[in-house]
């Protein structure tokens, strides 16, 4: 049977069955249980999944990690002329712990195969509909995509189709591809930190 939670600090920590009562570990158990989660504790799962700042997809306490990936989904939201990247139990609890207007919500749907790994590094600058266009169709690109060689084309045809190059650069190394944003004031020059990066396994 797997363990409930996992220890991920180094001192001491109090046995495990001591958080039995706990709100997290409850939930955890019922899930395990197969037991179906009201609104209420949908919305408090992901509100704590995203105040968490040890994990993306589980919950800390008292240094144990309580795991929620098997339950929770990957979205972009767009918002405040921003895009951000969330995991949540369904769009109505991601809704409910959130301020202010959304845009849009995406939901990433397809799961990257194990061939590859995809990492947002670091948030790109909205200036235009074009260009955020541009940044979920490199997106879906890389989702639809199954190993290095039908990446490689896909981008080549995105490329081909779009204004790609206008907005964003991308390139290769040994073992990954990275994608950078152009300068809107410049785009013969590109932002300092790249958005994402697929390594190849």
């Amino acid at each position: 049977m797997t363990q409930i939670a996992m220890k991920f600090v180094q001192w001491d920590v109090p046995e495990l069955e001591k958080l039995k009562d706990s709100k997290v570990y409850k939930l955890r158990e019922r899930l395990d249980n197969g037991d179906k989660l009201s609104r209420e504790e949908k919305n408090w799962l992901t509100r704590n999944v995203k105040e968490c700042c040890h994990f993306k997809r589980g919950i800390a306490l008292m240094g144990y990690r309580f795991d929620f990936s098997d339950v929770l989904k990957r979205y972009f939201v767009k918002q405040h002329g921003h895009i951000a990247e969330y995991y949540a139990i369904d769009k109505t609890a991601l809704r409910s712990v959130l301020y202010g207007r959304i845009e849009d919500i995406i939901e990433c749907t397809i799961k990257i195969k194990r061939s590859m790994k995809v990492t947002i590094e670091h948030s790109f600058c909205p200036y235009c509909d074009e260009v955020t266009e541009l940044y979920f169709r490199i997106i879906n690109t890389i989702l639809f995509s199954g190993n290095e060689a039908e990446l490689r084309e896909s981008m080549r045809q995105l490329e081909k189709k779009t204004p790609l190059d206008e907005y964003f650069t991308y390139g290769y190394g040994a073992r990954h591809l990275w994608v950078c944003q152009r300068r809107p004031s410049d785009k013969t020059k590109i932002f300092e930190h790249r958005i994402m990066m697929v390594e190849f396994q």
